[in-house]
């Protein structure tokens, strides 16, 4: 690896449409593989084997490594293209635990580096946004899942590859290295060591680039419902009220029950957030349309470039708006009613 020149990167350029955040202290290289068909375009794969590679982002060095099979279940029988392309056999599968417990382990080791406490503590690092802005999302979406905290915004390498090399269109890890010089070691789609040349080539281009890798691109994080507080216990009954001459009487109404009208006012505020930020979002993946054409070369507008300029803005106040999504909805407050924001997205 090349070490001397990256240990004394500079920053990298902020990336419009992805909020700024500190250098983070590791990069966690990623690169799934999951059940597959030849020249099925239906099919819905399955992550079949989890890798990950925890790299020291000064020294550029291996830290930790995380491996484990996957079961699918929702298409338990590899093909025989599946097991010809990723190495991965029957028995493999067969002796793994499903995705979730898979995941519930990963954010074990991932807690044992301290990547939980704060998810930007480590930046992923992927070949391609397949892994972790559809495939993963996706199959836990199915499954009920929670993805990782850490995983919502990530480096594709073809990015900076594609700065580097002069060129719009990046290939893949194969021909990435290829053009590069370095060797291939291992198997190709076999995701351990699919992660470990990555680690490799993202090395490569800290050299020669002479900047840290940054985020290529983030999804959403999704808003945590805010825990609503017990009412308190109805009080004790009296001796009068329980006595039999209580009987056929109505009962007086408890605690709880005359908390009942200014529950629904707080539930119908929360409903209007939910709605406000449905919106703002609706309008943040118009915004991130308009600046994905811009920087394929497409001819846009006045009026679409200066909407495009705002996206890292208005997605820094949209990620505070969502951390005070729930204060917002105790307070009974419409999220549309906070200042500066809507304003922004007009037109």
């Amino acid at each position: 690896m090349a070490g001397v020149r990256a240990a004394t990167a500079a920053a990298a350029a902020p990336v419009p449409g992805v909020s700024a955040a500190p250098p983070p202290r590791y990069y966690l290289v990623m690169d799934f593989e999951a059940t597959c068909e030849r020249d099925d375009r239906n099919w819905v794969p399955e992550i079949i084997e989890f890798p990950a590679v925890l790299v020291d982002r000064k020294r550029l060095t291996n830290v930790a490594e995380f491996r484990e099979f996957v079961r699918p279940t929702e298409q338990p029988q590899l093909t025989s293209f599946c097991t010809e392309l990723t190495n991965i056999t029957q028995a493999d599968v067969d002796g793994a635990e499903p995705l979730g417990a898979v995941v519930e382990r990963f954010e074990g080791w991932l807690a044992k580096w301290g990547l939980l406490e704060d998810p930007l503590v480590a930046l992923p690092v992927t070949c391609g946004d397949w892994d972790i802005n559809r495939q993963l999302p996706s199959e836990c979406k199915r499954k009920q899942v929670t993805v990782p905290a850490p995983l919502y915004r990530w480096c594709n390498l073809k990015v900076p590859f594609s700065e580097l090399m002069g060129c719009e269109r990046a290939p893949g890890m194969a021909g990435m290295l290829k053009a590069l010089d370095l060797p291939l070691q291992g198997r190709h789609h076999v995701g351990i060591d699919d992660c470990r040349n990555l680690v490799c080539l993202a090395a490569e281009l800290v050299d020669r680039l002479g900047t840290d890798l940054a985020a290529t691109r983030e999804r959403r994080r999704p808003v945590q419902a805010a825990a609503q507080p017990l009412p308190p216990a109805p009080p004790p009954q009296t001796q009068a009220q329980a006595s039999p001459k209580g009987r056929g009487q109505p009962a007086p109404k408890s605690v709880g029950e005359k908390a009942e009208a200014p529950a629904s006012v707080a539930a119908a505020a929360v409903d209007e957030n939910e709605r406000s930020l449905r919106n703002l979002r609706k309008r943040l993946g118009q915004m991130e349309e308009l600046e994905r054409k811009r920087l394929e070369g497409a001819k846009l507008s006045t009026e679409q470039l200066e909407k495009a300029s705002k996206l890292a803005q208005v997605k820094d106040q949209i990620a505070e708006l969502e951390r005070n999504m729930a204060a917002a909805a105790r307070r009974g407050v419409p999220l549309a009613a906070v200042s500066g924001v809507e304003d922004s997205w007009d037109g």
